[in-house]
């Protein structure tokens, strides 16, 4: 925590939330006032944070039209929020990055699920230059679908907790009903991503326009 509050460390923190810009929180402090704020209240969030009484505010929750219809759930914190999370993530960051997998992707730096399908990609390009003169097309339609039930599956444990299952699923077009069967299931990650819901969430069209290539497609083109 002395690393956290630290004046380079704060300093720092303060610059990347101006840089980021965003929109105010449930408080109305919009970036532009969150600078001034610290040099008021400063030694007050320090003491409180080195004491560990300080608690984050609410999310404002925003509405964001989706071009197929239908609404994302936006959670916009405060500014201040914000900033105390830049400030301990740069500190931690440096800490625990290195222990991670090269092959973890969520909510890294210079890594996300773009550059996850990418990476799958060049793994199927190679599988399906091996194995083109097979004549197995139902080899490729299952390898698609566990493919499609294995990223599903890393959204659902990515996602974590059951209010942002919910909240991720209904942003997907899923009626509000199914969402919370979903999110209130005891099943494991690997049998809900099997389920008609998140399979109708996440589909083959999901995938696609994220960019997943298709080794159905890729052995029709070989073939």
């Amino acid at each position: 925590m002395e690393l956290i509050v630290s004046n380079s460390n704060v300093v720092s923190a303060c610059k990347r939330v101006e840089q980021n810009k965003g929109a105010a929180g449930i408080d109305g402090m919009r970036v532009g006032e969150l600078r001034p704020y610290l040099h008021v209240h400063w030694a007050e969030l320090k003491q409180s944070l080195l004491s560990g009484t300080c608690r984050p505010s609410p999310v404002r929750r925003h509405e964001i039209p989706k071009p197929g219809g239908g609404v994302r759930l936006l959670g916009i914190p405060t500014a201040l929020d914000r900033f105390i999370q830049q400030a301990v993530l740069q500190v931690l960051t440096p800490l625990f990055e290195p222990t991670f997998s090269e092959h973890s992707y969520g909510f890294r730096p210079g890594k996300s699920m773009a550059s996850r399908i990418r990476e799958l990609n060049s793994y199927l390009r190679g599988w399906m230059g091996y194995y083109r003169i097979a004549r197995t097309p139902s080899v490729c339609q299952e390898m698609d679908q566990w493919i499609r039930r294995r990223l599903r599956m890393c959204l659902l444990k990515q996602w974590k907790r059951p209010k942002t299952v919910r909240r991720n699923l209904v942003a997907l077009g899923i009626p509000d009903e199914w969402a919370q069967k979903i999110s209130g299931s005891r099943k494991a990650y690997w049998r809900l991503a099997n389920t008609p819901q998140v399979n109708k969430a996440l589909g083959i069209a999901h995938w696609r326009n994220q960019g997943l290539l298709s080794l159905t497609d890729l052995y029709a083109q070989n073939s």
